[in-house]
């Protein structure tokens, strides 16, 4: 067992980091404290097993949209067991600062969500402007189809009246030329 004791700089004050460090203290079974320090920076005391208390240090380094852990400066020292439990300390009026704080960030989530919106509605319109193309292609694409039916019937019906006009003239040919052959044979006497 062994006492860890951190120093943590960054934005990591009015920002719910504390509360983040209890929850991964007590998942990882430690005892000990977490607090705001004056100068901005927030400072942790845990105890426990070694190798709980490196993973637990790895995990106080976080960033997100409001949290952005920058240093974390780490001593280890001898277990001295004056802990029950991992508590958040918190100092006089600062549930009202928190509350404060709290808004504030609730006001950057809201514009953020908002400007999320304005974009996915920008999203929307070039959606819908996407589908009123792809309609106008269908319909040309309809069109086309058509005209090529049209051609083909009209490429049917010409190759038709060709066939009949070859077939007439051939028909008149082979007439002929049995009219002739005929005459032939009967001047040769067969």
């Amino acid at each position: 067992m062994q006492r860890l004791t951190a120093y943590i700089s960054g934005r990591v004050q009015r920002s719910g980091y504390r509360g983040k460090v209890v929850t991964i203290a007590k998942a990882f079974g430690l005892q000990g404290t977490v607090q705001n320090l004056p100068d901005g920076r927030v400072k942790v005391e845990a105890e426990g097993e070694e190798a709980d208390l490196e993973r637990f240090a790895n995990a106080l380094v976080m960033k997100n949209a409001i949290i952005n852990v920058i240093g974390i400066e780490k001593q280890y020292g001898p277990l001295t067991g004056g802990f029950v439990g991992f508590a958040k300390i918190v100092d006089d009026g600062e549930t009202d600062a928190r509350l404060d704080s709290a808004v504030d960030h609730l006001k950057v989530l809201i514009d953020l969500t908002k400007l999320g919106l304005g974009k996915q509605d920008q999203m929307l319109d070039k959606q819908d402007l996407m589908l009123g193309k792809m309609d106008l292609m269908v319909d040309k694409q309809d069109n086309l189809v058509d005209k090529i039916d049209e051609a083909k019937k009209e490429i049917v019906t010409e190759i038709k009246d060709l066939r009949s006009d070859f077939k007439t003239n051939i028909e008149d040919r082979l007439s002929r030329i049995e009219s002739d052959m005929a005459q032939v044979k009967a001047k040769i006497g067969l």
